[in-house]
């Protein structure tokens, strides 16, 4: 089973990659939509915009395998795991 996994300090959401819908990138964060109308916005006025892309790619492009999101590491913020 593919999963989504977001990690923040001590706060860590799990969820099935077929519930996100897509993540996009803000001004001052990045936001994760997901199914039935849920909504992680992540505020984050000193995330790069390469670290925002670089989320929005992994899970843009990368449709198998589960998705590692750790946003406290702002050099590679998403591993792809087959």
């Amino acid at each position: 089973m593919s999963d989504i996994t977001i990690k923040k300090q001590g706060i860590k959401v799990s969820v099935n990659r077929d519930e996100l819908i897509e993540v996009s990138e803000t001004h001052d964060g990045v936001v994760f939509n997901f199914k039935y109308g849920l909504h992680l916005y992540v505020t984050d006025p000193h995330m790069p915009l390469s670290t925002k892309q670089l989320l929005k790619a992994a899970t843009d492009h990368f449709r198998q395998g589960s998705i590692k999101i750790n946003l406290a590491d702002y050099q590679s913020p998403a591993k792809v795991e087959f």
